[in-house]
């Protein structure tokens, strides 16, 4: 199992460094009952800090937003973001989604929606049996 970190940089206006950082955790270590333990997981993090600021947000708002007179594409707490870094942003969130563990864990949703929907199908028809 490995963890898988990926990072995007660009410079502000004012020469401040901008990290955005994306990080798949495929096995963590828990502290259970006095014990370290390892265990298995898929989590997705993803953070943007600013050099000097430190993190100034954990989610990128996708809502086109003007700046003294600037258009730019996206915001992440006070940070502008333009359309060239959100466009690497996603091509380093995209890079991590395609991780085999990620796609897995995704699969296994997905299947579980379906067997939720069935149920809750057939909860509902039982219901409407057990009503007449």
């Amino acid at each position: 199992m490995s963890n898988i970190t990926k990072t995007v940089e660009w410079k502000t206006s004012k020469g401040k460094t901008v990290t955005a950082t994306c990080k798949l955790t495929t096995e963590k270590t828990v502290f259970a009952d006095g014990y370290n333990v390892s265990v298995k997981c898929c989590e997705k993090t993803f953070s943007i800090s600013v050099e000097g600021h430190g993190s100034v947000g954990y989610y990128i708002t996708r809502t086109p937003r003007a700046v003294k007179g600037v258009q730019y594409a996206a915001t992440c707490g006070p940070l502008a973001i333009t359309a060239e870094n959100l466009k690497a942003i996603d091509s380093m969130v995209k890079s991590i989604e395609q991780a085999p563990e990620w796609v897995a864990k995704q699969a296994r949703i997905a299947k579980s929606n379906e067997v939720e929907k069935d149920y809750q199908a057939h909860c509902n028809m039982m219901r409407k049996t057990m009503a007449k």
